[in-house]
């Protein structure tokens, strides 16, 4: 087991490799018990929580694992959670801080609920005595005011207080620099360090395969991290419901720096691609980047009739209504709505405009298969339609022409059988 000592000092000349993540965790609690005597008025007895030493060494390598430098603190006092707390918020290279211990609110304090703050939730540290230094609803409110981000993973009873600031709420996503992921409502207990467990867990399988984030993506997306967190809870079997940061799911989500994704390449294009616009950037990650880049850019061949039928519908304003593309399972039809698409949309052509010059390069005449017309980034990419339904298998020929013999638009199924 990791010998866990506080180490302020190292933080004068001896610089840090890179950006920090700040681990406190208490075991032990000073006994409000006079030995021989009665409980103290107004104190209150906190049991040991056994199990934090080994979460504690588990969560260091977790983190040092996805490239973190880790400074822990094992069992602080009053004193030294407010040193340590003030000099992590204050700093720019502390990225996360994540406390495990018990949490207090001020019914624990036999203060009433008319007097209580209800967003308030204190870290109890070894000395057992909470007070200003202890409240983690402050320091979050205050790293809200630095200009760099920081995020609180807070494992307390009743954490959720936390994550649900009413001074937060208001803020735009993108303007917000104070983030919460909570072990429990706030209301709720958190029970024997499984939120941390699960956390532990996640952060071990962004080491290893980033949760399958795209490599154009330099750090994993907030909502996959949080619902893998909620679904290795579960799989623990533990009640809690993790209470984060509210996001609002009618804009994008700002890109967050606090998980790196381990499979990230620098790759202009692919970046490119990512930054065009929500619908078009929809689309592209509904068929996969990787997949236009690496199979459409360089390996697709062939379906010039198919292209050619949609290229035709695409560019006259005046044929209309809807197309189906139907074919068994990998037989191809991403690839050739990722053709079409990467061939046609402004947005994307400036992005990777390779593809659309290795298509029509594969042969003399292949650019009238092609959209003659760039689609602007506002048109939807959505009108296609693919389906595991082979009423026109795509190794066939294509389905007939609304222009010319066989069934129109208006006449096809509704809906596959």
């Amino acid at each position: 087991m990791l010998d866990w000592t506080v180490e302020s000092a190292r933080r004068g000349d001896e610089a840090m490799s890179g950006e920090q993540v700040l681990l406190m965790g208490v075991a032990r609690f000073a006994s409000a018990v006079v030995t021989q005597g009665e409980p103290q008025a107004g104190r209150t007895v906190w049991r040991e929580l056994p199990f934090v030493p080994v979460l504690m060494s588990r969560l260091n390598l977790a983190y040092k694992s996805i490239g973190y430098d880790v400074l822990g603190v094992a069992d602080p006092d009053r004193r030294t959670v407010l040193v340590e707390s003030d000099e992590a918020i204050m700093s720019a290279s502390t990225r996360i801080v994540h406390v495990i211990s018990h949490g207090s609110v001020a019914e624990d304090l036999n203060r009433s609920r008319a007097a209580a703050n209800p967003e308030h939730i204190h870290m109890v540290p070894a000395c057992g005595q909470v007070g200003n230094a202890t409240n983690v609803s402050h320091w979050i409110s205050t790293a809200h005011q630095r200009p760099e981000p920081t995020l609180f993973i807070v494992d307390l009873c009743r954490a959720g207080r936390a994550a649900r600031l009413s001074e937060l709420t208001r803020v735009p996503d993108s303007d917000r620099n104070a983030w919460v992921i909570a072990a429990t409502s706030s209301d709720l207990p958190a029970y024997d360090g499984r939120f941390s467990e699960a956390v532990a867990e996640v952060l071990e399988q962004i080491a290893l395969h980033g949760l399958d984030t795209s490599p154009s993506l330099r750090f994993v997306r907030w909502d996959r991290v949080t619902r893998a967190i909620q679904q290795s809870l579960e799989t623990l079997g533990s009640p809690q419901r993790l209470h984060t940061t509210p996001v609002d799911v009618s804009q994008e989500l700002p890109e967050l720096p606090f998980f790196p994704n381990p499979r990230w390449r620098h790759d202009q294009r692919l970046e490119k691609l990512h930054a065009v616009e929500a619908p078009v950037r929809a689309f592209v990650a509904d068929l996969g980047a990787e997949h236009f880049i690496d199979r459409v850019g360089d390996h697709f061949v062939g379906r010039r009739s198919q292209l050619e039928w949609l290229a035709t519908w695409l560019d006259d304003h005046g044929i209309g209504g809807l197309r189906v593309v139907t074919g068994a399972p990998g037989s191809g039809k991403s690839a050739l709505l990722g053709a079409l698409v990467c061939a046609g949309h402004q947005a994307i052509i400036g992005a990777a405009p390779d593809i659309r010059t290795y298509l029509t390069a594969q042969s003399p005449d292949a650019a009238c298969a092609l959209p003659t017309r760039c689609w602007p980034p506002s048109t939807p990419a959505a009108g296609i339609w693919t389906r595991s339904w082979p009423r026109w298998p795509l190794s066939g020929t294509c389905p007939p022409s609304p222009t010319g013999p066989g069934p129109s638009p208006t006449s096809w199924p509704r809906s596959a059988p």
